[in-house]
């Protein structure tokens, strides 16, 4: 996402350059990242976060540093009025989509009837509800005599009880790679707890794919040119300590009867696919650009720069048992073992449940909610 912004805002007219506090400091900065993230600035710059946030509370972290910022841009309303009690600067932006690799793709029916459902963080990505939903869906259609459906889950997960129709997809692809994987599909299944915009549902909107989706959260902000589906509401689990708000629990019943509904005419949902493909296209990476750049205020030709700015940081200690360099968010992380490292909560998280963290570092609080959210095999308790 943020090539594509900075591109775009390239196109715009922008001139862009890394940050780099040793370089001639420029009169703005964005940051597109978490909150908890950007640790220096300097005063008399105008600071921007393009951020977002998945669940219906801003962690605690976040709340020390939101304030700091000139201004805050969120890619839906959800989290518009959820920063904005933090930061009354904050703004919704839209995002884009790559058309020319996210192009409509014509499909038809064929056996097996493949639905796709994909995401990193399954838990929130509602992966185990849309099994649970395969399920029904494949025992209703096998009784009425057609072929098994498959399920593609394209996600790192671990099943509990492996299915000869439920295929886990977890290889790394690149841009066109992924367009040429989810073209193969029949039907999305985006069934998502919690999202700052949803990505993957819009590419696949953009293919002419019917795509079911969540109607909550980011999803709104597009959700009409998709099937949307009701939703309850869940605790969250984000992978960091403190409160975490809700979830949006999508309904089950609602998503089995629409994914039932396409299955059954097949060609109705793939004519207001078609239609709906174009219209998504509202939503561009220049139109993003626009809408930032909309936001910044005019800078004096005589501009100049305070003391640097020191943002508040809640940082953790970690160690680990076994050496790993890895990517988590925006971040370029290498962490070796027999020594102590001070990292944001989210980092810690995902080491602990990748299996890299000593339990040694990890007090009574932050094990109970590790413990208590964490969900080994994404069918557990999956009975149907």
């Amino acid at each position: 996402m943020a090539f594509e912004i900075v591109d775009a805002l390239k196109r715009a007219g922008a001139t862009i350059e890394p940050y780099d506090l040793k370089a001639e400091p420029a009169p703005y900065v964005i940051f597109m990242c978490p909150p908890q993230r950007p640790e220096n600035w300097y005063e008399g710059q105008h600071v921007s976060l393009l951020t977002m946030w998945e669940s219906t509370e801003l962690a605690f972290e976040h709340l020390s540093v939101l304030p700091l910022f000139n201004s805050v841009l969120v890619p839906c309303e959800q989290n518009r009025k959820m920063f904005s009690r933090v930061n009354k600067n904050t703004s919704k932006i839209t995002l884009g989509c790559d058309y020319d690799v996210w192009n409509y793709t014509e499909r038809k029916y064929s056996d097996p009837f493949t639905i796709i459902t994909a995401g990193f963080g399954a838990r929130r990505k509602g992966i185990d509800v849309s099994i649970k939903v395969f399920k029904r869906f494949r025992k209703i259609i096998e009784s009425e005599g057609f072929p098994a459906p498959r399920l593609i889950i394209k996600s790192k997960v671990n099943l509990q009880n492996p299915d000869p129709q439920i295929i886990v997809v977890d290889e790394r692809m690149n841009d066109q790679e992924e367009a040429d994987f989810y073209a193969k599909g029949h039907v999305y299944l985006g069934l998502s707890r919690g999202e700052g915009w949803g990505m993957i549902p819009h590419q696949t909107i953009a293919q002419g794919m019917p795509t079911i989706l969540t109607n909550g959260h980011g999803h709104l902000e597009f959700s009409k040119y998709g099937i949307g589906v009701d939703h309850g509401w869940c605790p969250a689990e984000n992978e960091i300590v403190g409160r975490t708000g809700s979830w949006w629990e999508p309904n089950e019943e609602e998503a089995l009867e629409s994914l039932l509904a396409v299955f059954r005419n097949y060609e109705t949902a793939l004519a207001e696919a078609k239609v709906n493909a174009e219209k998504i296209k509202e939503f561009t990476w220049d139109r993003t650009a626009k809408e930032i750049l909309a936001t910044l205020p005019k800078k004096s030709a005589d501009f100049k720069v305070g003391k640097l700015v020191h943002a508040p940081q809640s940082r953790l200690t970690l160690r680990v048992v076994n050496p790993i360099s890895c990517n988590i968010g925006s971040g370029n992380y290498s962490f070796k073992p027999g020594k102590d490292y001070l990292v944001t909560s989210d980092v810690k998280r995902v080491l602990y449940d990748a299996g890299y963290v000593d339990p040694s570092c990890v007090d009574p609080f932050e094990k109970a909610i590790y413990i208590q959210t964490k969900q080994h095999k994404i069918d557990e308790g999956i009975l149907v």
